[in-house]
């Protein structure tokens, strides 16, 4: 089959909010645009997915539990951490709207 090519013409701007896009997402612009694509019926991981999925599969940083039950107790505690991190900017603006408040 071969590797074709396909040039398209475009704005600068437009070439620089694809490559920023893309470098957002951890992709070359290649895998940016093919993402988008094919979004529907194909995914293209990106290269930390992809670097992830291979040391899994060489058996590189993995973690091991003793159980199921210690497994959950770990992603709990995750879960926790991610929503306790992801509210302290609810709970500050909470306090400065609530020091206004008080100093009106």
């Amino acid at each position: 089959m071969g590797i074709k090519r396909l040039s398209i013409p475009l704005e600068a701007d437009q070439h620089k909010a694809i490559k920023l896009s893309a470098s957002l997402h951890g992709q070359t612009m290649k895998e940016y645009i093919l993402a988008r694509l094919f979004a529907e019926d194909h995914r293209v991981p990106n290269k930390k997915t992809l670097n992830a999925l291979r040391e899994m599969e060489q058996g590189k940083n993995l973690t091991t539990y003793d159980n199921v039950d210690d497994f959950f107790k770990e992603m709990k505690s995750i879960h926790e951490k991610y929503q306790n991190h992801s509210r302290k900017p609810d709970e500050k603006r909470s306090r400065t709207h609530a020091e206004k408040r008080e100093r009106s």
